[in-house]
């Protein structure tokens, strides 16, 4: 594992609290007091203290406010791909979160119910009192939200200032529901792509599923040879080639349908091998997704890191892996068929 990127990812601050929000399990977070008095006998009380992960413990969802971090943490020194992912820092916020906000209302219900007056005759009363580290757990959720939020849809000190808190909060509400969206969309197709797969091809006139082999559909009699492979086809055909769905880079050039020649600037087609303008070969650059340093999700735009402040730099785009010749899928480092990485390669 590289030691200078390790130590790059341990300077992110959504790291950092994560760091601190776990130190500070081990802290006072509530102090349970009782006090009680009968006729004639002194008032007398008696306390006790709760460390945070003792807190936690008394429900369920606290466990997940206990472990969050600790994931996080180990995720991101892994390289794990679901630390990548836009929704992991804030989704895992909300839900420790709400495992503190839980298991404070059951504290409270605890408490509530251990209150006892006898009338006249005296009484017995539970008082819970949250310390400061519970207020400091708290904040740091909200801050590593906070950061995620700014990081994974641009919002910066400048765009709050021109467009206002209202319209950013409006902005990135709309761009989470649009990725949820998206989300259950690609979940669903994928299943139903691999519905089809497993019994046929779907029927592009009427909808049946028409088994492999079959020239027509038995519900509609439409003809069904010479059709196209079907989403589930495509997404099997690739599994079986490279060990999992993707679009090779030839496709993703292939869709772009034209790009500018980067000698002369003139717009040419996607699949010309030379610019026929000027005569150069045609070469598609295009800025990594992510930082090729740390691993941070790039803004669109943006030519420095967020995270690292390393330059992002324009890569060519190849078709073939220089290996072995295998086509390449478009956003992965390495070749699906001889695992060398592109640019050792």
């Amino acid at each position: 594992m590289d030691t200078s990127n390790i130590k790059t990812k341990l300077k992110d601050p959504r790291i950092i609290m994560c760091f601190v929000a776990t130190v500070l399990l081990f802290f006072k977070w509530s102090t349970y007091v009782v006090s009680s008095s009968y006729m004639d006998y002194a008032e007398s009380s008696a306390s006790m203290t709760n460390l945070g992960f003792q807190f936690l413990m008394l429900s369920v969802l606290g466990y997940i406010t206990m472990a969050f971090p600790v994931v996080a943490i180990i995720g991101e020194l892994i390289e794990h791909e679901s630390v990548k992912k836009p929704f992991f820092y804030i989704g895992g916020s909300l839900a420790s979160l709400l495992g503190i906000i839980v298991t404070a209302l059951k504290m409270a219900g605890i408490v509530g119910s251990s209150n006892i007056d006898y009338g006249g005759y005296g009484h017995v009363k539970g008082e819970t009192r949250f310390e400061i580290f519970f207020w400091l757990e708290i904040l740091i959720f909200v801050g590593i939200i906070v950061v995620s939020v700014m990081r994974e849809y641009g919002v910066t000190g400048s765009t709050i200032r021109e467009e206002g808190v209202k319209s950013v909060i409006s902005d990135v509400t709309g761009k989470m529901t649009n990725g949820i969206a998206e989300l259950k969309k690609n979940a669903a197709e994928l299943r139903n792509a691999d519905k089809a797969g497993q019994n046929g091809r779907t029927c592009p006139s009427c909808g049946n599923t028409v088994a492999f082999g079959k020239k027509f559909c038995s519900k509609c009699g439409h003809k069904m040879e010479d059709e196209g492979p079907s989403l589930a086809e495509n997404i099997k055909g690739r599994v079986s080639k490279v060990g999992k769905s993707g679009v090779t880079v030839a496709e993703y050039i292939s869709s772009l349908k034209q790009v500018k020649c980067e000698a002369c600037g003139s717009m040419v087609s996607s699949t010309s091998k030379f610019c026929p303008g000027c005569g150069k070969e045609v070469v598609i650059m295009i800025t990594p997704d992510t930082c090729p340093a740390c691993g941070e999700k790039i803004t669109k735009g943006n030519t420095f890191c967020s995270r690292c402040g390393a330059e992002v730099k324009k890569k060519k785009l190849i078709k073939n892996c220089p290996n072995c010749g295998a086509d390449l899928i478009f956003g992965k480092n390495f070749c699906p068929e001889c695992g060398k990485s592109i640019e050792e390669a």
